[in-house]
C-alpha cells in the first residue's frame, strides 16, 4: 500500500489508546464551529474529525459527519465500523490510520488480520470479510504487532466433492455416450492458414439456426443455458431431457448444449460453430452447475482464495 499518498490528509497513524489521546490533546478546534469540531487531520477536512467521548473517555473519529469510524477504548480495544458498504475511501483510510491492509472486492471489504473465534482458539492468519454496519473490536498484539479480532466473518470458497461428483456422472453415462457419438458425428475438420504460416486443424460442431428454431430453442444470447441462478428453470428442462429415455429429447438437450457452449452472442445466418473439446468441457460444468448443492461443498478459508471461488457467483 503506498502510504505516500495520503500525506494530504495531515494525520499520523495511530494505533492505540495513547496515541489517539495525545493527537486529540494537540488539537485546537475549528474556530467559530458550534459543536467545537477538531479535525483529524488537514483542518479544511473537518469532516474527517477526532473528538473525547467524555462519558466513556473514548476517543472518536469520525467521517462524513455522520459515522464513528474508529473508537479507541481506554481498555487497549479499537472499534471499526465501515458503514453500510464497502468503499475504496474508508480502506485507504484505515490503510493510513491504523496500519491495516484493507480492500474491495466482489462488494466486500476484506481485511488481513488474525481471526479469533474464542479465547481459547489459537488466532488463524488470513484475510477476512468485514461486515457492514456492524462494530468490530480489534486489538493490536503486542509480540506480533499484528491485528486480532473476532468480529470478522471467515472468508468460504467452494470445493467439489469428487465422490458425489462421479455418482452423478454415472447417472448421466446414457445421455453422456450420446453426446460424445454426436459430437463424433457432427465434427468438421478444417484446415486453415495461421498468420504465422503454420497449418492450423480445426474441429468444430455447427448447428443451423432453422434448426434451433425446429427445436423451440431460443437463439438470443441471454436466453441460452448459462450458469446463473436466472438461468436454474433451463438448467433444470434440459437435465430433465438428459434423463429421459426419448431419443428426440436427448437431441433437444444436445442443441441446449451446444447454443450454450456457444460464446457468441449473434447467431449468423450459418447458425452457431463450437470447437469439439468446448463442448466436453461445457458439459462437465453443467452437470456440477445443475447439481451444485449437491457436489460443491461450501468450506472455510483463511486465505485469499476465497476470491478465487470459481463457483460463488452460481450460488448468487
Amino acid at each position: 500500500m503506498a502510504y505516500g499518498q495520503y500525506r494530504t490528509w495531515g494525520f499520523n497513524a495511530l494505533l492505540d489508546y495513547d496515541q489517539a489521546a495525545r493527537w486529540e490533546s494537540q488539537i485546537t478546534p475549528i474556530r467559530g464551529d458550534k459543536n467545537g469540531t477538531k479535525p483529524l487531520g488537514v483542518r479544511n477536512k473537518k469532516y474527517m474529525n477526532i473528538r473525547k467521548d467524555e462519558d466513556t473517555q473514548d476517543i472518536v473519529i469520525r467521517l462524513n459527519g455522520h459515522t464513528d469510524a474508529v473508537r479507541y477504548r481506554p481498555n487497549g480495544d479499537i472499534v471499526i465500523n465501515i458503514g453500510g458498504y464497502a468503499n475504496i475511501g474508508m480502506h485507504e483510510f484505515l490503510g493510513q490510520l491504523l496500519m491495516m491492509e484493507v480492500r474491495t472486492y466482489d462488494h466486500n471489504a476484506w481485511v488481513k488480520c488474525f481471526y479469533k473465534g474464542n479465547p481459547m482458539e489459537t488466532a488463524v492468519a488470513g484475510e477476512y470479510i468485514m461486515p457492514l454496519n456492524t462494530d468490530m473490536v480489534f486489538h493490536l498484539d503486542a509480540i506480533t504487532r499484528q491485528w486480532v479480532t473476532s468480529d470478522v466473518a471467515p472468508a468460504f470458497t467452494h470445493k467439489v466433492n469428487r465422490e458425489k461428483s462421479n455418482l452423478v456422472r454415472k447417472s448421466y453415462a446414457s445421455f453422456t455416450r450420446y453426446l460424445r457419438n454426436m459430437v463424433k458425428l457432427r465434427t468438421e475438420i478444417t484446415e486453415k492458414q495461421h498468420w504465422t504460416g503454420d497449418t492450423v486443424v480445426e474441429r468444430v460442431v455447427t448447428i443451423s439456426v432453422d434448426e434451433l428454431k425446429s427445436l423451440d430453442i431460443p437463439t438470443n444470447y441471454s436466453q441460452r443455458l448459462h450458469f446463473r441462478r436466472s438461468g436454474d428453470d433451463t438448467a433444470q428442462a434440459v437435465r430433465t431431457m438428459m434423463i429421459s429415455d426419448d431419443p428426440e429429447q436427448h437431441y433437444k438437450a444436445f442443441a441446449h448444449i451446444i447454443r450454450g457452449a456457444s460464446s457468441t452472442g449473434y447467431v449468423p445466418p450459418t447458425g452457431i460453430q463450437v470447437y469439439d473439446y468446448a463442448i466436453g468441457d461445457f458439459y462437465n460444468k453443467f452437470l456440477l452447475f445443475a447439481h451444485r448443492h449437491d457436489v460443491l461443498e461450501k468450506v472455510v478459508s483463511s486465505s485469499d482464495s476465497a476470491k478465487r471461488d470459481p463457483y460463488g457467483a452460481w450460488f448468487k
